[in-house]
């Protein structure tokens, strides 16, 4: 047995019941700190987990354009790539995400974590539900997309989907 051991063995219970309760008090302080930092993380990482979904629908979507172009110019109507920034990409796809909410009315925007399709300005719209780590140049928690033409002498030469405005989600 220490010295240390000793001495706190001397001491009248009422001391050591007070140091008892000074080390639990510390434990539960140490505790919530951990407990405050894991839900942070946890915070972080599901936003993440929204940043992949909606990057890989917007690259499902990239992936039916090129498709689409690819039919038209098997077919002979490489002319008609234009066409296709007017249209519905969603409509393209076989099956449908379950975050896509459908064709938006005038300026409506989808449910947070859902992505729609404002065809009066033929935009692409997802509304972020965790923008904890979101910049836009608007400053909201909207991402807008088009179908952009890129035309040639004759017909448009390639069509490409375009952010319309810039934005930084969980980048340095």
């Amino acid at each position: 047995m220490t010295a240390l051991q000793r001495r706190f063995r001397s001491l009248p219970a009422r001391y050591q019941r007070g140091y008892l309760l000074l080390r639990l008090g510390m434990a539960a302080i140490i505790l919530a700190i951990l407990a405050v930092i894991l839900l942070e993380r946890l915070h972080y990482y599901q936003e993440v987990a929204e940043k992949l979904r909606m990057e890989t629908v917007l690259r499902s979507l990239d992936t039916t354009l090129k498709l689409r172009m690819g039919e038209l110019a098997i077919a002979n109507k490489a002319y008609r790539w234009g066409d296709l920034a007017g249209q519905n990409p969603f409509d393209w796809l076989q099956q449908k995400p379950p975050d896509y909410c459908g064709a938006l009315a005038g300026d409506d925007t989808p449910a947070p974590g859902c992505w729609g399709y404002r065809g009066n300005s033929g935009e692409l719209v997802y509304r972020v539900n965790l923008d904890g780590h979101l910049r836009t140049e608007g400053g909201g928690d909207l991402l807008r997309f088009r179908l952009e033409a890129a035309a040639g002498e004759d017909a448009a030469v390639s069509v490409k989907m375009v952010p319309i405005e810039r934005y930084r989600w969980l980048e340095p």
